[in-house]
C-alpha cells in the first residue's frame, strides 16, 4: 500500500501509524448447542474476499459475506470448503497486521453464523458466497413458544441469562446484579427481542457480541463518560465527507412515564437540557421542545428508585435526540476499533474537533481496501 502515514493511534500500537502488512485468516468454529461454546476446528482454505459491515443502532449488528473457491486439494492443514456444515460451523475473520505487538495472533472480528450459500461454477472451478450475520441471528431465529412471564423469582439478568441458554448459546452475567422487574410477552415473541426489553427495563445496552465473538450485557454508560479509544488527528490518512443536518426543533425536555393503572398513576422521570454550550438547551432557546416515552417498564422497587430508572431512561432518550445529526463518513486504513468506542476526531478544514461514537464501519479483504467508518457527535448535557 506504499507508505502511508496514519495518526489513529493507541499506545505501543506502532504498526497503526506506519507502512504496515496485513493479511487475514478464517477461523472454522464448531457449535455446541448443549453448553453453548464454539470450539475451533481448524482455518478455512480458499477464501477469496470477505465483507464485514457493523451498524451500531440495529438488534442484529454485524453481518457480511466471505467468497470460498473449492480447490481439489486444500492447502496443508487448513479446512476445505466441502468440509463446512453449514447448521453446525462459524466463522470468525482475523485481520493480522505484522509487527503489531499488542496483537501477535492477530485481531478477531467477531463470530459469525452462515446465513446462506449460493454457489457459482465457472469452466475451471466453485465458488461459494456465504452470507454471514454475527451469532445475535439465532436469538433472533428462536421463540418462545409459550407465554413469557418474567417476575422477581430472579434477578432480570439470570432471566436474560437463561433465555439465551434455551436458544442454545451461552452469556455471562454479573450475578451481583439483582435488579428485578416484571414482565409479560406473547407466546410466538422472538427471544431477542425478549432479551433486550429485559435490558431497557434496568438501562443495559441490547445484547450483542464483542470482538471474540462472545456474548456480552453492559449497563448504559452515557459517550462522554466511557474512555476515549481513539485520536483521528488533521494528519490522519483519510477521505472525509461531512453531511452535518441540524433539526433546531430537536427536544430540550423529555418525559418517561410508567405503566400506570385504574388506581395509580404513572410515574414520571424528567429530563432537561440546561447546558450553556448546547444550542438545543432551554436556556439558549428561550422555549421548551418536549418529548414523551409512554409506558416505560421500570425494575421493582420504591417510587424513588422507579423514578430514578425513568430519569435515567428520559436522559438517555434525551442526548440520543439532541445530537445534531452531525454525522461524519471517512474512509482510512483500518484500525483496532469496534462500533460504540468513543474517541476524538479533528478537522480544522471542517472546524470539527469534537468526541464522537462510532456508529459504522465497513471493511473488506483482501487489504488493498481501506475501512470506512461513520462517526456520530457526542453531545453533553
Amino acid at each position: 500500500m506504499g507508505d502511508i502515514i496514519i495518526g489513529a493511534t493507541r499506545p505501543g500500537q506502532n504498526k497503526l501509524t506506519e507502512h504496515r502488512v496485513t493479511h487475514w485468516s478464517y477461523e472454522i468454529l464448531e457449535h455446541d448447542p448443549a453448553s453453548g461454546v464454539d470450539s475451533t476446528l481448524g482455518w478455512l482454505d480458499g477464501v477469496t474476499s470477505c465483507v464485514i459491515d457493523g451498524v451500531l443502532n440495529t438488534p442484529i449488528k454485524w453481518s457480511g459475506d466471505l467468497t470460498v473457491t473449492q480447490r481439489p486439494r486444500p492447502a496443508a492443514g487448513k479446512i476445505s470448503l466441502t468440509d463446512i456444515n453449514i447448521y453446525h460451523h462459524r466463522v470468525r475473520p482475523w485481520m493480522h497486521i505484522d509487527g503489531l505487538e499488542d496483537w501477535p495472533n492477530g485481531i478477531p472480528w467477531g463470530i459469525y453464523v452462515q446465513t446462506d450459500a449460493p454457489r457459482t461454477f465457472t469452466g475451471i472451478d466453485e465458488s461459494v458466497k456465504i452470507g454471514l450475520n454475527d451469532k445475535t441471528i439465532r436469538l433472533a431465529q428462536d421463540s418462545v413458544t409459550e407465554t413469557f412471564v418474567a417476575d422477581d423469582s430472579k434477578p432480570i439478568l439470570q432471566w436474560v441469562q437463561a433465555l439465551v441458554q434455551s436458544a442454545g448459546e451461552t452469556v455471562t452475567v454479573d450475578l451481583r446484579d439483582t435488579q428485578t422487574g416484571f414482565m409479560i410477552r406473547p407466546a410466538g415473541t422472538s427471544k431477542l427481542e425478549i432479551i433486550n426489553d429485559l435490558l431497557k427495563i434496568i438501562n443495559f445496552n441490547s445484547i450483542t457480541i464483542d470482538r471474540w465473538g462472545q456474548f456480552v450485557v453492559t449497563p448504559i454508560v452515557k459517550p462522554s463518560q466511557r474512555p476515549s479509544m481513539f485520536n483521528w488527528a488533521p494528519k490522519t490518512v483519510y477521505t472525509p465527507n461531512y453531511t452535518i443536518h441540524r433539526d433546531l426543533m430537536v427536544p430540550n425536555r423529555v418525559v418517561a412515564l410508567s405503566t400506570g393503572t385504574e388506581d395509580e398513576p404513572p410515574l414520571a422521570g424528567i429530563a432537561e437540557n440546561h447546558n450553556a454550550d448546547s444550542d438545543f438547551s432551554i436556556e439558549k432557546r428561550n422555549f421548551v421542545v418536549s418529548h414523551t416515552l409512554d409506558g416505560q417498564e421500570v425494575p421493582d422497587g420504591d417510587d424513588d428508585s422507579k423514578v430514578a430508572s425513568l430519569e435515567a431512561k428520559a436522559l438517555q432518550s434525551l442526548i440520543a435526540m439532541s445530537s445534531p445529526a452531525a454525522a461524519t463518513e471517512l474512509t482510512l486504513l483500518p484500525q483496532i476499533n469496534w462500533l460504540g468506542d468513543v474517541g476524538q476526531f479533528n478537522s480544522a478544514r471542517a472546524k470539527v474537533d469534537a468526541l464522537n461514537v462510532i456508529t459504522k464501519l465497513h471493511l473488506e479483504s483482501p487489504f488493498d481496501a481501506l475501512m470506512d467508518a461513520s462517526l456520530q457527535e457526542v453531545i453533553t448535557i
